[in-house]
């Protein structure tokens, strides 16, 4: 339907009866009408033309406002998607910079000033620990906390390159500095069946002060302070045997880092309770190896030792055997 430019409504009804309209009225007189019907029929048929042409017209408006109005509300709702997105832009970079810059967005914590010294272990081992993985206890000495704050100095200082890290649960790689994921005291790394019995006693405490801040279920906090209860509370820790002593560190560090590859498969286990056997087994393997090497200790300085002859005393028998004669 062709659109009206003018408003019907506005349009003002002819005098039909003027000089103007005296040709349309002469063509109804040759028609057998009166002037005055001819009149009242002219005047009938432009109020029903117009009466159509206001019906289009209101028509037309309904059209054209319902037109306006929905391309106002798709602007609209243009609008908002396009700042949905802009703010879910902003969101991610901040999130990003969050994650780049921990220590910028740390929330403040509301607690005095604290009297005990402040374990930090390296970054590395934290990570492992909020991962609920296996981590060596030497992270946890005081030897492993004095080395990673100097290897967090000196990255600090040092370190301006970056690195990709991958997160496995977000399927992400994000460009961070080099400093945030490297741990040059690694190299210091010793294995828990090296450590000693002091080095255990420090890193115990501190390593289930690390998983209750790490939120690791408590039945299995309960289950590591039992089994390293139960390992310093043993009968071998005290012994005058250095094979007893040693086989409850390397029993602690072996079957330790096996729990935590058979956690969650249906071979798992519980480490509360010491298996004699294994450790008795483990105290005779240190006692094998330990002879091995003293057997072949004593074969390389046999191997490595000359043969040494008494030439005097040999001269001295030749000149005996020529006085003699």
């Amino acid at each position: 339907m062709a659109e009206s430019c003018h408003n019907p409504h506005e349009a003002v009804q002819p005098d039909f009866a003027a000089a103007e309209h005296a040709q349309q009225r002469q063509f109804l007189i040759d028609s057998g009408l009166s002037e005055n019907q001819a009149v009242i029929i002219l005047t009938n048929l432009w109020t029903s033309t117009n009466d159509r042409e206001k019906a289009a017209w209101d028509a037309q408006q309904a059209e054209r406002t319902r037109a306006q109005l929905e391309a106002e509300r798709a602007q609209q709702e243009e609008n908002e998607h396009r700042l949905q997105a802009e703010e879910e832009l902003r969101e991610t970079a901040h999130n990003e910079e969050r994650k780049k810059y921990k220590n910028k967005f740390a929330p403040i914590v509301d607690a005095p000033l604290p009297i005990g010294p402040v374990h930090i272990p390296s970054r590395i081992a934290l990570t492992h620990m909020k991962k609920g993985e296996y981590v060596e206890m030497w992270y946890f000495t005081n030897k492993g906390i004095r080395a990673a704050e100097a290897s967090s100095t000196r990255s600090s200082k040092n370190n301006n390159s970056f690195v990709f890290m991958h997160d496995e649960d977000a399927d992400t790689a994000t460009l961070v500095p080099a400093a945030s994921v490297s741990d040059s005291c690694s190299t210091a790394l010793i294995e828990d069946v090296n450590l000693s019995w002091e080095d255990f006693m420090q890193a115990t405490p501190c390593m289930i002060e690390s998983m209750e801040l790490n939120d690791w279920p408590q039945d299995r906090i309960n289950m590591f302070i039992e089994f390293w209860s139960n390992l310093e509370n043993h009968p071998w820790h005290h012994s005058d045997d250095i094979f007893s002593q040693k086989a409850l560190l390397v029993y602690q560090g072996v079957q330790r880092k096996c729990w935590h590859i058979a956690i969650g498969t249906r071979q798992s286990w519980s480490l509360a309770k010491i298996c004699t056997i294994t450790l008795a087994e483990t105290r005779q393997d240190l006692v094998h190896k330990a002879h091995v090497q003293q057997v072949n200790r004593l074969q390389r300085v046999r191997s490595s030792t000359p043969i040494k002859i008494n030439i005097t005393t040999n001269h001295s028998i030749l000149a005996h055997h020529h006085i003699a004669s």
